[in-house]
């Protein structure tokens, strides 16, 4: 999977990656969101969701906790930031947002 190369800083997109380092909060929520997502993926050559199947309905629901209170600290939160919310909040299987996930290196 190629990585990402926007990024959000201060709620707004930039070309510099997804979160950053003024925004722990929002790295965070993005790794939790990681797990949930990989968890919820088809078996194939590259991941085994059933490796991270403990645990990822409560990394789904930091992650939710996460993504509203950076959305309630930032005057403008970024369209991506809220998609991501309602991507964990409406979407049972997850989303295809993996910025944690290194498929190169899972056991």
């Amino acid at each position: 999977m190629p990585a990402r190369k926007d990024r959000i800083n201060s709620g707004k997109l930039s070309n510099t990656g997804i979160g950053s380092i003024e925004s722990p909060r929002l790295e965070l929520a993005n790794a939790y969101a990681t797990w949930w997502n990989v968890s919820q993926v088809e078996p194939d050559e590259y991941s085994n969701p059933a490796n991270y199947k403990a645990g990822a309905p409560q990394a789904k629901r930091r992650a939710i906790e996460l993504y509203q209170e950076y959305i309630k600290a930032q005057k403008t939160a970024g369209v991506e930031v809220r998609k991501r919310l309602k991507a964990l909040q409406k979407n049972p299987m997850g989303s295809n947002e993996r910025d944690y996930f290194c498929e190169d290196y899972e056991d």
